[in-house]
């Protein structure tokens, strides 16, 4: 991705939803962390985010909000195996 003058530098995505089409998850709720920051939630299809993890080089994490705390905090680091998002440790693997 080319950066502008002013364009901040993309550090890791966070995932922090899904949408679901019957028993399968087409979309996903990602934010961008930008250095400094991060972006509101944007929908993104299923397959450009299998690409963006797979692709990009860019770590992705969950995002889980924190009921007491009143935010959002960094959660377990999201892999893909060639079928489904998991986070670690992969003996409990957690599909999201």
């Amino acid at each position: 991705m080319a950066l502008g003058a002013d364009a901040k530098p993309v550090t890791k995505y966070y995932i922090s939803g899904i949408w679901k089409n019957l028993q399968d998850v087409s979309h996903y709720a990602v934010h961008i962390n930008y250095d400094p920051g991060v972006s509101a939630a944007r929908k993104m299809s299923r397959l450009r985010a299998i690409n963006m993890v797979t692709t990009q080089g860019i770590e992705v994490y969950t995002f889980e909000w924190d009921y007491n705390q009143g935010l959002f905090v960094h959660g377990q680091r999201v892999k893909y195996d060639g079928r489904i998002f998991y986070t670690e440790p992969f003996s409990d693997k957690k599909k999201i």
